[in-house]
């Protein structure tokens, strides 16, 4: 239990770091004159260097220990982050950026970390636990980042927030190494030789491959989350005229469903039906959401479909990172979640570029189609390979 909470202090404390920094970065990056592409690139660049090396991170994990993947991460970010506030160029930017998405073994170190000390029955539940932390760490760090730049002083100050979050990061790189335990299961008999096997090869030996189904799972709910938030604020001044006031009362409101959905929603729902039908039943409800979404005509209307957005989008996420931790083989587990969460980088990185690219040509809406239609696939697959145990045992 002890490291079930240390593993949640962690993640919350980063999460609070990464969205200090994602708050600023765009308004840092203007000082340099940036375009809103080169903006976006800079987040493209770091999710797909993150993608890249998560599953490598996530092996070292398997052979090494959790605890100094974690270290080891968080002491990249936090040099990653400073250099970013000390950047006289936006190349040096982009080159931090990159840095800190080589860095990024952190992620699936916490998942691989909470699957070591759970049972496969109260999985989902303390994988929900730790995304929440994240969740209510995403939406805690704006706030005090906006406060680091404009509330010490009368001129804004774009460096201090990325200071502050290196600290951050310093801080906890130096608490893993002294109080976070090696989690990482024995390996078997297979010794140097299965280290040795190519990676499809490693792949092919997990127990149960169809952890593939989840963690494309994972990455559906992400690009839908990720694009469709890339493109809220013009499809809600379009539809209704909404300011940025509203806009940001409206992701809030969303931010806590889903914080309560990761929390709370998916651990009971796992105990009501099994994972594998709630993750089907997670991705039902994005096609139902976003389906409504792109034909409704009322703010009201809006505010009670995001509810069922928020049990997909909070449902989905824990499920499928739960389901990908117990399909996998316990020796492989690092490296099987570092490549579920590269696939969820890569998610990530793509949503919001396609669903730009769909609003400005097909309209206003279709980037809510385009999702209601990924998911509906997805949807279709988990349904019909993800069998509960129960059914399949028998």
């Amino acid at each position: 239990m002890m490291t079930q909470i240390v593993v949640l202090a962690i993640g919350f404390m980063t999460f609070v770091g990464l969205s200090i920094v994602v708050r600023e970065l765009p308004h840092f990056a203007r000082v340099f004159d940036a375009t809103p592409f080169e903006i976006t690139l800079i987040f493209a660049i770091s999710a797909i260097a993150s993608a890249v090396a998560q599953p490598f991170w996530g092996r070292i994990s398997d052979r090494v220990g959790r605890k100094w993947v974690m270290a080891i991460s968080l002491v990249a970010a936090a040099i990653a982050v400073a250099w970013t506030g000390l950047a006289s160029s936006l190349g040096e930017i982009y080159a931090a950026r990159v840095l800190a998405g080589l860095a990024g073994g952190l992620i699936p170190a916490l998942f691989a970390t909470i699957a070591d000390v759970t049972s496969e029955e109260k999985r989902t539940a303390a994988i929900g636990g730790l995304t929440a932390a994240f969740s209510a760490g995403f939406i805690m760090g704006p706030v005090i980042g906006g406060f680091l730049t404009e509330g010490l002083s009368a001129e804004p100050n774009f460096g201090l927030p990325f200071f502050a979050s290196g600290g951050v990061f310093l801080v906890l790189g130096l608490l893993t190494i002294v109080i976070l335990p090696d989690t990482r299961p024995a390996r078997s008999g297979a010794g140097p030789t299965a280290d040795k096997a190519g990676f499809f090869e490693r792949m092919r030996r997990h127990r149960d491959v169809r952890f593939v189904v989840p963690a494309l799972a994972g990455a559906a709910v992400q690009f839908g989350s990720a694009g469709t938030s890339a493109v809220f604020a013009l499809w809600a001044l379009e539809k209704f005229g909404w300011g940025v006031t509203q806009i940001a009362w409206v992701l809030t409101y969303m931010s806590v469903l889903v914080t309560f959905m990761h929390g709370f929603g998916a651990g009971w729902l796992s105990r009501k039906i099994g994972d594998e039908r709630a993750l089907a039943a997670a991705m039902f409800g994005i096609v139902i959401a976003f389906a409504v979404i792109a034909a409704l005509d009322s703010p009201l209307q809006l505010y009670l479909v995001l509810v069922v957005a928020a049990f997909g989008h909070g449902i989905g996420r824990t499920v499928s990172i739960s389901l990908v931790s117990i399909y996998a083989k316990p020796e492989n587990r690092g490296e099987t979640l570092g490549l579920a969460n590269g696939l969820t980088a890569i998610a990530a990185a793509g949503g919001p570029l396609l669903a730009g690219w769909l609003f400005g040509i097909a309209g206003l809406n279709a980037p809510f189609v385009m999702v209601a239609c990924v998911a509906t696939v997805v949807f279709l697959v988990v349904f019909i390979v993800l069998r509960p145990k129960s059914t399949s045992d028998a």
